[in-house]
């Protein structure tokens, strides 16, 4: 202390200390006194302030990962010098801020790093998390801010939906993996290609790159009764795309620079909405999916080169193309599906005869 700003006699006047061991120290503001612990204790600065014993233990919870049926959080420890028992998380689907009378999981152990720890959870479902961390010393309890973490859908036979949003839709990131309609009726599976191509109701064909389903499954017509409602083939909250939605996800991605050169007019999309893996094969043209394959998926869409199945239900196209069926009807039995290829920068609107024909499938949600 300089004298100069203040001396002993100030001192015993203002704040008298009374025990050996009391401190003295100035904030930055005031004279602050510290009394003697009452045992052995070492001398902590905790939150600006100086303090005998453990400081609180500091924590963040951040999401790391989720699926349908599980959450994977990322616990920080700030542990302040203190020791810590035991660190886990409180979860609730219905108290926003969740405490020891929801469920609880945790370890049993010392942590003075960061923690992931993962829980079970039900799909499409919404769930507050707060973490906690106690003190072996003091035996304090010290909590994180609640998170709200929203589980991923499901569709109809379990399979996890994962999704990416472009502008106002949210689309489906990978091939319709279904084998029933919504309500859990069958869709049929075609034993060879000329069953698949002289079908007049769904069926879908098993390939070694997926499920090609015909037109007659999208639009769930599973039987020959014309007075029989149709089934629904997307899961509950999702539907097959319209022709003019797909215009909408190509016409946002050209407007928001996923052309592969960078330009907002034209289409030159397709290396943004094709996987940089898989099997597409190579090609020289400027601007296709083939050409430099390390550059494609900026989009995040994931387009495989599954191919598609011919008029007489025969597989063909593997590493050329990735091709996804429209519910939009043409005429005449003409259907409309997008298709991406691996000599072509675009993303190309067809049309072809719907019978024996079959192609992959997106959902875009409701």
């Amino acid at each position: 202390v300089n004298k100069r700003y203040v001396d002993q006699r100030t001192l015993e006047q203002t704040i008298p200390g009374q025990n050996i061991g009391d401190l003295l120290y100035w904030n930055g503001q005031s004279w602050q006194k510290l009394s003697a612990p009452q045992e052995q204790s070492t001398l902590r600065f905790c939150e600006g302030q100086l303090t005998w014993g453990p400081c609180k233990v500091k924590l963040f919870l951040i999401e790391r990962e989720k699926g349908s049926n599980y959450v994977e959080v990322e616990i920080l420890v700030v542990s302040n010098g203190s020791f810590v028992s035991e660190i886990g998380v409180y979860v609730s689907t219905t108290n926003q801020m969740p405490n020891e009378n929801d469920i609880t999981y945790f370890e049993n152990q010392s942590l003075d790093f960061d923690k992931g720890l993962d829980f079970p959870t039900s799909p499409a479902t919404t769930y507050f998390v707060r973490a906690y961390a106690i003190n072996n010393e003091s035996l304090e309890k010290s909590y994180s801010d609640v998170i709200s973490i929203t589980t991923l859908p499901t569709d109809q036979n379990g399979n996890t939906i994962y999704s990416k949003t472009y502008g106002n839709q949210e689309w489906s990131r990978d091939n319709a993996d279904v084998t029933t309609y919504r309500d859990g009726t069958e869709i049929p599976r075609a034993s060879d290609s000329q069953v698949f191509a002289n079908a007049t109701t769904g069926v879908y064909l098993q390939t070694d790159y997926g499920k090609f389903y015909n037109w007659y499954a999208i639009m769930g017509i599973h039987d020959n009764d014309l007075s029989t409602p149709n089934k629904q083939f997307a899961p509950e909250g999702w539907h097959v795309p319209s022709r003019s939605e797909w215009e909408t996800l190509r016409d946002y991605l050209i407007a928001n620079g996923y052309n592969y050169d960078g330009t907002t007019t034209g289409n030159k999309i397709a290396k943004a909405m094709a996987t940089s893996w898989g099997d597409w094969s190579n090609d020289d043209s400027l601007g296709a999916v083939g050409n430099n394959q390390s550059l494609n998926n900026a989009s995040e869409f994931y387009a495989q080169p599954n191919g598609q199945i011919s008029a007489d239900g025969v597989h063909f196209n593997y590493g050329i193309s990735a091709t996804f069926w429209t519910r939009t009807y043409d005429f005449n039995n003409y259907g409309q599906f997008f298709s991406l290829n691996n000599n072509s920068p675009s993303l190309n609107m067809n049309t072809s005869y719907l019978f024996g024909r079959g192609h992959s499938v997106r959902f875009v949600k409701d």
